[in-house]
């Protein structure tokens, strides 16, 4: 590639694009581990709530040390 032909807007949006999917990968296996750990220690109304309760998702990532 010549210098002339870099597109930085292109090149910017490519790199946000990446960071977003990692993003979702990395979101997707925390709730992963967390809803495992709560069935593998029976609490299922609370892997339910997980699911859909921010808040109370956060609480639970905290409580098992899962969030970065």
């Amino acid at each position: 590639m010549l210098l002339t032909e870099y597109n930085e807007q292109a090149h910017l949006q490519s790199e946000r694009e990446i960071a977003i999917e990692e993003g979702k990968q990395i979101g997707a296996n925390q709730l992963g581990k967390l809803i495992s750990a709560l069935l593998s220690e029976g609490r299922t109304e609370d892997a339910a709530r997980a699911a859909t309760d921010e808040a109370f998702r956060e609480q639970m990532y905290q409580e098992y040390g899962i969030k970065n």
